[in-house]
């Protein structure tokens, strides 16, 4: 590994614990369509899942046609804006700033809408990431496909042994590992995700500081 220049960070389950807010919200969405799974085995097809994976679950679950299960995640999703100043985890901002200043370069890339992203920024965020990507609102192939971070690698101009990604979900930590990079997963939220094939595991993002 060459000297490290840049970390690039997911945001949901990275940054924030919203994906505590994702599972209650879609629990309680889903159940005017009479949802009768417990609540773990929803969590664990949407948290970190892509949007096809998590629709191809509603299929089976609701037994009903791809367009259907996709009517049912967009009734979901569509209006689905985070207040995120009640999910960042407590060392977030302290740690990106100081990072910041011991000279390395920050990117944002996730898969989340713009809104979301925005909600995110406006608590303390703003001048914090010298690059922001939302690989949905860039068309891009969804995590485990590593485009996102191929992006930012091209934007930054660096190698991909030059950056560490900080991720929390199977797919992120995929698209990572597929990027080239060193994959560092955050296990903060306290989820149980396949963190396997990640290169390192830390328990909150201030270790990434000590």
């Amino acid at each position: 590994m060459k000297e490290i220049k840049a970390y690039l960070f997911d945001m949901d389950g990275t940054l924030a614990n919203s994906e505590k807010y994702y599972c209650d919200h879609t629990y309680n969405a889903l159940k005017k369509y009479a949802y009768d799974r417990d609540y773990q085995e929803l969590c664990d097809n949407f948290i970190g899942c892509t949007d096809d994976e998590s629709i191809s679950y509603l299929e089976k679950v609701f037994n009903v046609d791809r367009n259907r299960a996709e009517e049912i995640f967009r009734d979901i999703y569509d209006t689905s804006v985070v207040d995120y100043k009640d999910y960042i985890f407590p060392d977030a901002l302290e740690t990106l700033n100081e990072l910041k200043k011991r000279g390395y370069k920050l990117a944002m890339c996730t898969m989340n809408y713009q809104y979301n992203v925005e909600s995110f920024l406006k608590n303390g965020f703003e001048d914090v990431f010298d690059l922001i990507f939302s690989a949905y609102e860039l068309k891009l192939n969804p995590k485990p496909s590593p485009d996102v971070y191929n992006l930012a690698l091209k934007e930054l101009g660096l190698n991909s042994d030059e950056v560490i990604v900080v991720e929390d979900s199977y797919n992120g930590i995929l698209a990572g590992k597929s990027a080239g990079a060193y994959v560092i997963a955050n296990k903060e939220s306290g989820f149980i995700i396949d963190t396997s094939k990640a290169d390192k595991c830390i328990d909150n993002l201030i270790e990434l500081i000590r």
